[in-house]
């Protein structure tokens, strides 16, 4: 599980880099009046970001799944209602 966890973290941090760059870059360009080139980066950074938040979603419901089967299991081993 941690795996999945330090992967996702991963993820979101280098789609969060991706399109703090590109804006970084659009908006300097912006000054420039040829903001118009790296309008195109922006987007596709946005698009990256979209995709990976999807796939993050995605292992996050396998996590909270896994820690159900494991509270159920261990609830069937103690006893108790926790």
């Amino acid at each position: 599980m941690l795996e999945i966890v330090t992967n996702v973290v991963g993820e979101l941090e280098d789609a969060g880099d991706d399109l703090v760059n590109e804006f970084g870059a659009y908006r300097l360009g912006n000054r420039s009046y040829q903001g118009g080139g790296y309008l195109g980066g922006l987007i596709k950074a946005i698009a990256r970001f979209i995709r990976r938040w999807t796939s993050t979603k995605e292992k996050l419901h396998t996590i909270v799944e896994k820690q159900q089967a494991v509270q159920l299991s261990l609830e069937g081993t103690d006893g108790q209602d926790r």
